[in-house]
């Protein structure tokens, strides 16, 4: 296939399609982003062909949906249940579920956390960036309009991904950029030597494209060399004040798409997994900001499942809790004891994609959330206490409603002495979730928590003697190597590396305390941060994002531990002597703040009023039965469209003739356009000998038009049904040749 604009045009705008999904990847937003790859590629071959062919520009772009609804379908279809166990109706239905699911997060201003949508919608994107692209550069020749459209992705993408290098991917980009306007450049200069006849060596092509690689590098390497202007002062706080509308707006994206999280690492992006990494570098930028009585950890998710290499929570079962119900917060005083209540108003200053986290744990808020439990609440024979056990909370986050939202929540108080004398009176549902670990466990890890709780006769000592020795002989690192492939992380940093950050000791304590009988879990969050005088709040920082322990005690409920050297040690109260004065608790962390830090606006911050759940409202239909109905609407309004213009445009023709505009429509496709000086037999003598299987139906309608023009006797109704049955023949074996040389092409270029 010869195109046009040359082969090496579409090579540069493949890279700088692909620099833009590979940027995309490398941010690692969410699961199953391999897929994007084969997507932009068949769009943009999607796109040379339907360029390079005589269609209507609007029958090639109906092409271009239908194929690109097609192939993103089955991509999505492969990706919701990898593997040869599930039909691809199965498949389908499936993907079908997931949408109507993320409809009604839509419609009711839930949350939703489905990797699966934010795929499907990024493959949309970029299947019509591609396909767009190739269009503007093989057909329309508009090759600035091609790259500033695959820009605005790559500059997206590397503004949010802000712990990627943007430097490899924006050179790489913008060297493609320029070659490809070289080539066209190239290609205008000698199309336009040619209509003047100008006289060119054969080889001055390659001179001018050598000459324009060679301006390129020079370009791209001064790019590179240049240092890069500071920001004024000035500038920064105006573009802040600007961008305040766009923040709140992506409070709502992210709330959409909970998945792909915004921020450094993976111990800030909450999405329900921790992959023990290497280095932790942070940003001193605001997080929150906390209206609070005292300092807590702020607790976003709870992991429970360890794979030797990473973090995931179990919890799957959503349940939706209105705004203000005290359901959870009555289980929680009905499972537990020796429990305080605080309630905070949190201020986000990045998107959490609706996460609303709380210090301890979550009772209530003040608008409907989402609870992920791991537990059917329906069932009549779960205990208060499984389930009110919330791993990840979402709220609904309204439009033109604040960010802000207040929660209330509990943490432990009680002392030292009373979570000695709790037991181990697990519940089953505790032992099979909380005391998991890996069957590649080495030995030498189950050995090492026998070893350190040798000593220790309750399950608070354990843990407790576990925390003090991670404390006391490791050594607090950010800047650790990444475990080696193949290799358990907590074993590496135990035994081979000896150092790590709060990830990588949380991790250990968790997996050293279940493997002594002690049922523990690992949850992600922020620190305290630290109190601001004036403003009366604490200001949390990313680089206070935090990783710590909870330890179950039956009676009590979880109670944090913090085994990481170097961090401050939570302190826990031991019983007053009954002869003594009565000592103050101090909870989570370190007690109350002294009296000088007492906040003077917690008084601002109300519990939510109870209120009865109303009942829910459903739809007769569903949204995926909306949805379908929808789509089905649009493309009986895109068919109905192109029906009636094409009879629209076969108007004032007469029966004969209407049928001949049918059969040169159909030429066109094969490459055959009448010309003005072609007589109808001319004309149909090339159609026959392209469509050879078609000649005696050419014959036929070409006579009758030649007949309707210029002889005496007019067609009839004999004549007409005679011609329409031709037609009728002769288009299956046009429409035949069509596909089969389609067919070829794509064969000829896999090869």
């Amino acid at each position: 296939m010869r195109i046009r604009a040359g082969w090496l045009s579409l090579f540069c705008l493949g890279c700088m399609l692909l620099s833009t999904v590979w940027s995309i990847q490398e941010a690692k937003w969410t699961p199953a982003l391999d897929s994007l790859v084969p997507v932009t590629l068949a769009a943009l071959m999607m796109g040379l062909v339907l360029s390079h062919l005589h269609y209507p520009r609007w029958v090639a772009y109906l092409l271009g949906l239908w194929a690109g609804g097609e192939f993103i379908t089955f991509q999505m279809a492969a990706i919701v249940a990898p593997g040869p166990t599930f039909e691809l109706r199965e498949r389908l239905l499936l993907v079908g579920w997931r949408l109507q699911q993320w409809g009604l997060a839509v419609i009711t201003g839930a949350s939703n956390s489905d990797h699966l949508i934010f795929v499907l919608q990024l493959s949309v994107f970029l299947w019509l960036i591609a396909f767009v692209a190739a269009w503007l550069v093989f057909h329309s020749h508009r090759p600035w309009w091609a790259i500033a459209l695959t820009a605005i992705p790559l500059l997206i993408n590397l503004y949010y991904a802000r712990h990627l290098n943007p430097n490899g991917f924006l050179i790489f980009f913008t060297g493609n950029a320029l070659v490809l306007l070289v080539r066209h450049n190239i290609q205008m200069q000698e199309d336009a030597w040619l209509r003047a006849r100008v006289s060119r060596t054969a080889d001055a092509h390659w001179d001018l494209l050598w000459t324009g690689v060679t301006i390129t590098l020079f370009l791209v390497t001064a790019a590179w060399v240049v240092p890069g202007a500071s920001i004024s002062e000035v500038m920064s706080t105006a573009w802040e004040n600007m961008s305040q509308p766009w923040q709140d707006f992506q409070m709502h994206w992210y709330r959409l798409f909970s998945a792909p999280e915004a921020g450094a690492g993976t111990l800030t992006r909450f999405d329900g997994t921790l992959r023990l990494t290497g280095p932790a570098v942070l940003p001193d930028t605001r997080a929150l900001e906390i209206h609070a009585p005292r300092p807590h950890y702020w607790r976003a998710v709870a992991l429970d499942h360890y794979d030797g290499q990473q973090w995931t929570t179990t919890a799957a079962v959503e349940v939706l809790v209105e705004e203000g119900d005290s359901a959870i917060r009555d289980r929680v005083e009905l499972a537990y004891r020796r429990r305080e209540v605080m309630v905070q108003r949190i201020q986000p200053r990045r998107p959490y994609g609706g996460l609303l986290l709380a210090g301890g744990q979550w009772l209530k808020a003040d608008r409907a959330s989402t609870i992920k439990t791991y537990v059917d609440p329906a069932s009549p024979t779960i205990a208060a206490a499984e389930l009110s056990d919330a791993a990840i909370v979402y709220g609904r986050f309204l439009l033109f409603r604040s960010s802000e939202y207040v929660v209330e929540s509990s943490y432990s108080v009680a002392y030292v002495e009373e979570l000695q004398e709790a037991g181990t009176q697990y519940p089953p549902w505790m032992r099979a979730r909380f005391l998991q670990l890996p069957a590649s466990l080495p030995q030498r890890v189950r050995d090492l928590a026998l070893e350190i709780t040798a000593d220790a006769p309750t399950p608070y000592d354990k843990a407790a003697a576990i925390e003090q020795y991670l404390r006391q002989n490791y050594t607090y690192d950010l800047f650790v190597g990444e475990p080696p492939a193949g290799t358990d992380a907590v074993d590496y940093c135990l035994f081979e590396s000896r150092r790590g950050y709060c990830s990588h000791f949380a991790s250990a304590m968790t997996v050293l305390c279940r493997a002594v009988g002690v049922p523990a879990r690992l949850v992600t969050g922020y620190s305290s941060g630290e109190y601001d005088e004036e403003e009366h709040l604490y200001v949390v920082l990313e680089s206070h994002a935090h990783a710590w322990v909870e330890v179950f005690f039956p009676g009590y409920g979880w109670v944090e531990f913090e085994p990481s050297p170097g961090v401050a040690a939570l302190e826990r109260q031991r019983q007053p002597v009954p002869t003594g004065p009565s000592g103050s608790s101090q909870p989570g962390g370190g007690g109350e703040p002294p009296p000088e830090r007492e906040l003077r606006g917690v008084e601002e911050v109300e519990v939510p009023p109870d209120t009865t759940p109303g009942p829910g409202r459903g739809f007769s239909l569903g949204w995926g039965g909306c949805l379908s109905l929808l789509i089905g609407a649009l493309v009986a309004v895109v068919a109905g469209s192109a029906w009636a213009w094409w009879r629209w445009s076969l108007r004032g023709l007469t029966f004969v003739d209407a049928v001949h505009e049918r059969v040169r429509r159909l030429g066109r496709l094969l490459g055959l356009k009448q010309a003005p000086y072609q007589t109808d037999h001319e004309y149909a003598a090339v159609l026959s000998d392209i469509v050879p299987a078609g000649q005696p139906e050419i014959s036929t309608i070409t006579t009758m038009v030649v007949q309707s023009h210029f002889g005496r006797h007019k067609p009839g109704p004999e004549d007409h049904d005679r011609v329409w049955a031709a037609w009728e023949q002769l288009r299956i074996k046009m429409l035949s040749l069509v596909w089969q040389r389609v067919s070829a092409w794509l064969s000829r270029q896999e090869h």
